[in-house]
C-alpha cells in the first residue's frame, strides 16, 4: 500500500463520517414533515463537526505515514521513517513541513502554511511526536501540539494517541484524540474522538471503521451544543470516489431533550437511506451520495 493511502485511510473517519449527518438532510423526504428546529440545528452543527474532524485526523496522521510492518517493536526505526515522510510527497510541493529528530524516539514537525494532500488549510506551528512500543507488535505514537499551532491563523490545540499494529494482511490503527480550535465561522469547537480502523492490504484496499466522536461547538460561550457520532461497520473499498459497501452511522444532538436523532445506512450503492427519529416516530428517505458504485 502506498504511504499516501495510509493518510487517506486515517482521515477517512472525518472525510466520510462527519458529513454524513448533513448530506442530503435538508428534507425528510417527499410526503414527510419538514425538519424540526432541533434537526436543522443538528444538520448545521454537523458542518462544524466535519471541518474539525478532517483537521484533527490529518494532524495525527502525519507521523504514521511511513510506518510498515518491519517497524513494529522498533520505535527508533519508526521515528526515522516518519522524518523521511515529511517531504513534498505528502505535504505539497512547497515543502511546508520540516522534521527534526529530538531524540531516537522523538520528532518535532514544524509546519509553515501547509496545504496539500493532508487536507490541512494554512496549518502553521509545531507538532511533537513520541514513538514507543508498549507491547510486542505495537507502535504507539503520542502527538501533541507545541503550543503555537494555528489553523487558518486561528489558535488550535491537539493531543492524540495512535496505536499501529499488523495482523496477517491487516493494518490496524486505534486512534484516540482531542482537538480544540475555531471553526471557519469563528465558533469555538472541541472534539473527542475514538476510532478503530482496519485496513486490508489487498487489491483493492478495504478499510473498516468503528468508533465514536463528540464534537461540541460554542463550548466557551455558555451556549454549548454539539453532535455525537457513532459509526458501526463502515466499509469502503478502492478509490475515494467509490461508494461505501456498508455502514451504520447515528448522529445525535447534544443536548437532546426531545429526543431526536438521524441515522444513515449505507446499502452498497450510490444512495444512502436516512432515517429521522423523533421520539417514537420515524421518517425515512433516500439520498444520492455522488459516488461511484
Amino acid at each position: 500500500m502506498k504511504n499516501t493511502n495510509i493518510l487517506q485511510l486515517v482521515s477517512i473517519v472525518a472525510i466520510f463520517a462527519a458529513p454524513i449527518a448533513m448530506t442530503g438532510c435538508s428534507s425528510t423526504g417527499v410526503g414527510n414533515p419538514p425538519l424540526t428546529p432541533e434537526e436543522e440545528a443538528l444538520v448545521s452543527d454537523s458542518n462544524d463537526s466535519e471541518e474539525t474532524g478532517t483537521t484533527a485526523s490529518s494532524l495525527v496522521a502525519l507521523p504514521t505515514l511511513a510506518i510498515t510492518r518491519l517497524d513494529i517493536g522498533t520505535p527508533a526505526l519508526a521515528a526515522t521513517k516518519a522524518i523521511q515522510s515529511a517531504s513534498a510527497t505528502y505535504l505539497g510541493t512547497d515543502k511546508c513541513a520540516t522534521a527534526t529528530q529530538i531524540s531516537p524516539t522523538e520528532i518535532d514537525y514544524t509546519l509553515s502554511g501547509c496545504t496539500g494532500p493532508l487536507g490541512l488549510v494554512l496549518a502553521s506551528g509545531t507538532l511533537k511526536a513520541t514513538f514507543t512500543s508498549p507491547s510486542a507488535g505495537i507502535i504507539q505514537i503520542d502527538v501533541v501540539d507545541g503550543g503555537d499551532l494555528q489553523l487558518n491563523g486561528k489558535p488550535a490545540t491537539e493531543k492524540a494517541t495512535a496505536l499501529v499494529s499488523f495482523s496477517g494482511s491487516q493494518r490496524i490503527i486505534h486512534w484516540d484524540g482531542q482537538f480544540e480550535g475555531l471553526t471557519l465561522k469563528n465558533r469555538p469547537v472541541s472534539q473527542d474522538a475514538h476510532y478503530n480502523i482496519t485496513v486490508e492490504n489487498t487489491t483493492p484496499h478495504t478499510v473498516t471503521i468503528d468508533g465514536n466522536s463528540t464534537t461540541t461547538v460554542d463550548f466557551k460561550t455558555g451556549k454549548d451544543k454539539g453532535v455525537s457520532l457513532n459509526i458501526k461497520n463502515y466499509v469502503h473499498s478502492g478509490p475515494k470516489a467509490k461508494c461505501a459497501t456498508s455502514g451504520h452511522i447515528t448522529a445525535t444532538p447534544i443536548p437532546n431533550p426531545k429526543p431526536v436523532s438521524i441515522v444513515v445506512d449505507f446499502l452498497g450503492g450510490a444512495s444512502a437511506q436516512i432515517t429521522y427519529f423523533r421520539g417514537t416516530k420515524s421518517y425515512t428517505t433516500d439520498v444520492a451520495l455522488g459516488c461511484t458504485p
